[in-house]
């Protein structure tokens, strides 16, 4: 095989100072958008909490970005079941041009070391179980955060007695309400004792209040939230305007709950308690309070707010709830606000405020008052 490998991931502790120069150049040279390892890089920023864990899934996502990228120069977007299966073929029987005595390190000096190869040993039906599992939780993630349509290793699954055990194993993808206690009430504490928390505080808030996606409330080509996306209508009711997926604009009822923690932040940047008509101010702003937040900047603040809240259940010795926790994306938190909502609040409602359109999601189109839709929403808690 003449084709070359590339490392695309460093260790743990390099892994916020990527993408390295090196990397940049190698994509660029294979056609391959900055915004798909961008995906990738976040997902793997998700498993920092433990170095073993973190090197498990990094050695997973990258042994198949090089045969998706290298090789097949295709697009994760690409890969279906069929090519799924083309995969576990290759890493069943890797070239020996591909493969290790043992392990070498992928950089040096933030230069690809050309001694490192991706694989050490071909995949046995034991590490194969283990290599399926992580990237089922992969692509799970990308179809979370909208950049594929679905999880083709479950296809996989459904057709082999292989793999049938593990299917029936259900995977939570959502935080308990233990844990989201742990979570906000970590954060509120540190925002009591130092204003810079108050905006992880808000941005907490705003995904399990208002169930949006990231991109909603960060910085994205298509959309930029100010402040002035609070408003309040003829009735005196509040809304957070938003564009969602599909470029579709649309209003979310704001319960008091998070009036309450907006009004919190907004003083913690010395602003007037409630936003006005159109004010323009960022509304997760940057350090530098002059701009909003992008995706990957709001994703490593509630990921590291989930760290603070994991060593917080492992100081407890409340080591199961912080292993499940260490499995947490922030799409999670949408998840965990539709979930929380159905038990209180009418369908319709939810589907209306969440961006939902598709029957087979929210199971029925009804056309509803706005007032009756406010005020199903009015008095969702922060903590129940």
């Amino acid at each position: 095989m003449k084709l070359k490998p590339h490392p695309f991931f460093d260790t743990k502790e390099n892994h916020k100072k990527l993408p390295y120069a090196s990397i940049i150049s190698k994509l660029s040279s294979i056609n391959i958008d900055i915004k798909e390892y961008d995906y990738c890089h976040d997902f793997l920023s998700s498993y920092d909490g433990s170095n073993d864990t973190f090197n498990t899934y990094r050695r997973e996502v990258d042994k198949l970005l090089q045969w998706c990228w290298i090789i097949k120069n295709i697009s994760l977007k690409e890969i279906n079941r069929k090519l799924l299966m083309e995969y576990i073929d290759f890493v069943k029987k890797p070239p020996k041009e591909w493969m290790n005595k043992g392990n070498v390190k992928r950089f040096i000096n933030e230069n690809i070391n050309e001694h490192w190869k991706p694989f050490i040993k071909p995949a046995t039906s034991s590490s194969l179980k283990s290599t399926l599992a992580c990237l089922s939780s992969f692509f799970t993630f990308l179809a979370q955060e909208e950049f594929t349509n679905s999880n083709p290793v479950l296809l996989i699954r459904q057709k082999s007695k292989l793999f049938q055990k593990q299917q029936e194993i259900r995977t939570n993808r959502k935080i308990s309400e233990f844990q989201w206690e742990t979570i906000i009430n970590e954060i509120k504490t540190l925002a009591e004792k130092n204003n810079k928390y108050f905006r992880t505080y808000f941005a907490l808030s705003a995904f399990y209040l208002l169930g949006v996606r990231i991109s909603e409330l960060a910085k994205s080509p298509i959309h930029e939230p100010k402040m002035g996306n609070f408003f309040r209508d003829e009735n005196g009711l509040w809304w957070f305007s938003t564009i969602g997926k599909g470029n579709k604009y649309r209003e979310i009822a704001v319960p008091d709950d998070l009036l309450l923690v907006l009004k919190q932040y907004r003083k913690s940047l010395s602003l007037n308690p409630l936003p006005l008509k159109h004010e323009q101010t960022p509304l997760i702003v940057s350090e530098t309070k002059s701009t909003n937040i992008g995706i990957r900047q709001l994703r490593t603040i509630i990921t590291d707010a989930f760290n603070i809240a994991i060593n917080k259940l492992n100081s407890e010795n409340l080591s199961e709830e912080a292993m499940e926790l260490e499995q947490a994306t922030v799409h999670w938190l949408r998840h965990t606000s539709i979930s929380n909502d159905i038990k209180h609040r009418p369908r319709e409602h939810i589907r209306d405020d969440v961006g939902h359109s598709s029957p087979t999601t929210m199971d029925k189109y009804i056309d509803i008052d706005r007032n009756e839709r406010h005020s199903s929403a009015k008095n969702k808690k922060l903590i129940n």
